[in-house]
């Protein structure tokens, strides 16, 4: 387990919204759903009742019988026969029972350790102690452990990410970016290589943004998108005002896409920044209205008026059929803002 560097111990002060580009990410950890289950135990194959489990050892909450009824399929079963220390990691909600997989003796110490920890992680103070303890995972010779903290510093907001993408290497960064079976998870990664001022690592970003716009390729875009502008600034910003936001050929999931990376950035301490997507936003409600629901959140959140004829445009446009609520919306920033 690392010991973390002391500035990382100390920036962790006050924990923000999640970062929404790592969405893709699981939205429940597992340690989320340690922390919620009724209960969570240990079990392997019940030898009474093939292809199904047993409890052996109750972590939290309590069981008036051992069998539980969930199917154990044949590789489970197979890993369990193969060492008799490995368990099923399971969990009962009110809705049943869920398998988390099989655990090897040290996930089980991880397991046990969230447990204990959890009491600690409520509140702001919380969050920060709950991520220092996961960046002390971080590269974990046990994969598993190591995927486990990988989601749960998915969840960080941004501006945690920010800072402790300084003290990883790229090395250890390279799998995320290049395996195949880490293709959904990789948003992450490239929010974190995006910290580093490298020419190769800029080059990298810059190269993939590009062919995501030449070819209208949407995996990661959120975060290939974010990278950009964080290498780029204004600068990028303006590229994806040209290639994606003023051309009304791009799909209504680039244009979310591209238009998730720019709130990104709108929300961080950058009044620069935050000015030129404010004037971007133009574009986008001129282009492609269908996103005014993504807009007038961040216009309204960050006070912006002088959006109100756009506004009243996009209402009055009977084809585009919005929701009720994003009406709604629209109508409560005219109301607050036309004055």
């Amino acid at each position: 387990m690392k010991t973390l560097p002391l500035f990382l111990m100390t920036f962790l002060a006050g924990q923000a919204i999640a970062c929404p580009i790592c969405m893709p990410l699981p939205q429940q950890t597992v340690a989320d759903q340690l922390i919620d289950a009724e209960v969570v135990a240990f079990g392997r194959e019940d030898p009474e009742h093939p292809f199904s489990y047993a409890a052996v050892k109750i972590l939290k909450g309590e069981l008036a019988d051992s069998h539980i009824e969930l199917f154990a399929d044949s590789a489970t079963r197979r890993q369990l026969a193969a060492d008799e220390k490995r368990f099923v990691l399971l969990v009962k909600f009110p809705g049943g029972w869920r398998c988390l997989g099989v655990a090897d003796d040290e996930y089980q110490k991880i397991v046990r350790r969230i447990l204990v920890f959890a009491p600690e992680w409520r509140g702001a103070e919380g969050q920060r102690k709950r991520l220092e303890y996961f960046l002390t995972l971080w590269n974990h010779e046990n994969r598993a452990v190591f995927e486990l903290a990988y989601l749960e510093l998915g969840k960080a907001p941004y501006s945690s990410i920010q800072k402790f993408a300084t003290a990883i290497s790229i090395e250890e960064l390279q799998p995320m970016l290049t395996r195949r079976d880490y293709l959904e998870w990789r948003s992450l990664a490239i929010l974190m290589i995006a910290q580093r001022n490298d020419d190769a690592t800029q080059q990298l970003i810059t190269k993939t943004f590009e062919n995501c716009a030449r070819f209208s390729l949407t995996k990661n875009l959120p975060a290939w998108a974010t990278a950009y502008v964080e290498t780029h600034k204004t600068a990028g910003i303006d590229v994806i005002n040209e290639k994606y936001l003023k051309d009304p050929a791009r799909s209504e999931e680039e244009i979310r896409s591209v238009v998730a990376a720019l709130s990104l950035h709108g929300r961080q301490d950058d009044a620069g920044l935050r000015a030129r997507i404010v004037a971007s936003y133009r574009s986008v409600l001129d282009v492609h209205p269908r996103v005014a629901d993504v807009v007038v959140r961040d216009l309204t959140e960050w006070k912006e008026s002088g959006f109100s004829r756009e506004f009243q445009k996009i209402l009055a446009n009977s084809r585009l059929d919005l929701d009720p609520k994003v009406v709604s919306s629209l109508q409560n920033y005219i109301l607050h803002f036309s004055h």
